[in-house]
């Protein structure tokens, strides 16, 4: 069983390489505004995450309904809850974006754009 596990733990691995990788190039920048780079890459990381977690909220909770109805043989409502899913997941990536793209939460973080 350990097996299976492998291509998510190298997954994890790489994931953790990116960032690191992200915050050494971002810490050796040659114009001296390393610390501001650094907390971009910090906040970026974070805002990766977040998103992430919305996905997998949404992943989880369709599976879990999904398989269960599929299993029943009932594939009326089976077929439902994977078009909420779906329609649930474009709305919240939708406002995940919006949040994000529109400017009220880096405004809420007092993100200030270079040079400003």
């Amino acid at each position: 069983m350990f097996f299976l596990a492998i291509p998510v733990l190298a997954e994890q691995l790489l994931n953790a390489f990116v960032g690191l990788f992200d915050t050494y190039l971002a810490g050796n920048l040659q114009s001296g505004n390393t610390v501001a780079a650094t907390s971009a890459v910090g906040l970026a990381a974070y805002v990766g995450w977040l998103s992430s977690m919305i996905a997998m909220l949404v992943g989880t909770g369709a599976t879990a309904l999904i398989t269960r109805y599929a299993g029943r043989g009932e594939h009326d409502e089976a077929n439902r809850y994977a078009n909420q899913s779906i329609t649930m997941a474009a709305g919240m990536g939708e406002m995940s974006q919006g949040g994000v793209m529109g400017g009220g939460a880096m405004a809420a973080l007092q993100v200030r754009p270079w040079g400003g």
